[in-house]
């Protein structure tokens, strides 16, 4: 047989090949496109069901895992902290610190700074200004700023309110947040909780369930009020410290589900597992 022919025969096989490969992982695609759009509506109608009112575009993107977080926890009882926010001098009340105008409460791993008197003004309020302040705040207080991402301010009277949490990847954590008041004389408060010294990426990655599942469970959550409707307002992946972790200094973040009801519920559900861990 003529070589030249061969070789004509075999580049048209290999390109009839390659147009069936691509016909395929088209089709495929597109099946896959169909089936995340009919997990929405089955998702929408069972909720629907349920008094529950959820607009598909809340609905995130699918995400099959999420990476490993090791965080190191700043203990909210260590005599460290206490002393960077009140001074060496203070005299102790149950669970408040007190410095004359500076004013210290513990509750678990939970704190609340306020200063009647504060003397250290803003000199920019701008949101970069205060973003600066709160940073220069934090190293003050002994908090790595390094280790949190700043989440926006607003209003709060004459004062403003600047939030900040810390991030993994790009996914943030819902429970260990600082949130700052700052008033034309300076801050007048800072309150959060699992104070995080330091944040970093394990290596690996955890297998989550995807948010229909979730969704699904979350039909049937006991805390719904079943008298009215219930709007979803927002679906977030992120990460969660948790109460059980109050005890330990190293923590692996535990990936959740946070959902937020339009009248300010938030539920959160474990995305290793599916399992509801409260409000």
């Amino acid at each position: 047989m003529d070589v030249a022919k061969v070789k004509t025969i075999l580049i048209f096989v290999l390109v009839a090949l390659n147009i069936a490969l691509l016909s395929f992982l088209i089709g495929t695609r597109s099946q896959d496109s169909s089936v995340n759009q009919r997990s929405d509506d089955q998702v929408i109608s069972l909720l629907s069901e349920k008094n529950v009112k959820l607009d598909k575009k809340l609905i995130p993107q699918k995400v099959s895992a999420v990476p490993n977080c090791l965080i190191e926890r700043m203990l909210s009882g260590d005599d460290k902290i206490i002393s960077k926010l009140l001074g060496g001098k203070y005299i102790k009340e149950e669970e408040r610190y007190i410095n004359e105008n500076k004013q210290l409460t513990l509750n678990g791993d939970a704190f609340r700074f306020t200063d009647a008197a504060p003397a250290d003004p803003p000199t920019d309020t701008s949101p970069a200004g205060i973003e600066k302040y709160c940073a220069n705040a934090m190293k003050h207080m002994g908090i790595s700023a390094e280790n949190y991402t700043f989440l926006g301010m607003n209003s709060a009277g004459e004062n403003v309110k600047a939030l900040f949490a810390p991030k993994c990847a790009e996914y943030s954590f819902f429970d260990a947040n600082l949130d700052f008041e700052i008033s034309a004389n300076g801050l007048v408060s800072v309150q959060g909780k699992n104070l995080i010294s330091s944040n970093t990426i394990s290596g690996g990655k955890t297998e989550i369930f995807s948010i229909h599942s979730i969704l699904v469970d979350f039909a049937d959550n006991p805390y719904l009020d079943r008298t009215r409707q219930t709007v979803i307002s927002g679906i977030s992946l992120g990460y969660y410290i948790g109460h059980d972790a109050q005890q330990y200094k190293s923590v692996l973040a535990i990936p959740v589900w946070q959902i937020v009801s339009e009248n300010g519920d938030i539920f959160y559900y474990d995305a290793r597992n599916g399992k509801f861990l409260g409000q």
